[in-house]
């Protein structure tokens, strides 16, 4: 299995901008009971974590090996966008580099660390 992740956040992108890729959670319920069971035959995606905070929106999934997947242009669809420039204030992690990122051990950015507050 891959691990890919796209996401925006406070520090990519304005509040107008973000609020449009947000998810409240009868959204983020109707895209994992549908949108993701009709992907799952053709995009080879196997699972995934939808993260949607009022300062970020993160998408996880976990592909077959064999499969690459646009993300962005996956969450333009469900969220009825056109993909376009918004594009680039997105940011993208693979594999360990998106596991660290989730449970926010990220070493780019030093989120999650034991002595971050400290």
């Amino acid at each position: 299995m891959k691990l890919r992740m796209i996401g925006i956040d406070h520090s990519r992108a304005p509040v107008e901008v973000r609020e449009r890729y947000a998810f409240t959670k009868t959204a983020v319920r109707a895209v994992m009971q549908t949108g993701i069971q009709t992907l799952d035959n053709t995009s080879g995606i196997r699972g995934c974590v939808l993260l949607s905070t009022c300062n970020r929106m993160e998408l996880y999934v976990s592909l077959v090996p064999e499969t690459e997947t646009d993300l962005y242009a996956l969450i333009c669809g469900w969220k009825g966008l056109i993909p376009g420039t918004e594009r680039a204030l997105f940011y993208e992690k693979k594999d360990l580099e998106a596991a660290r990122h989730l449970f926010g051990s990220d070493p780019d950015t030093g989120e999650g660390r034991a002595d971050a507050g400290a």
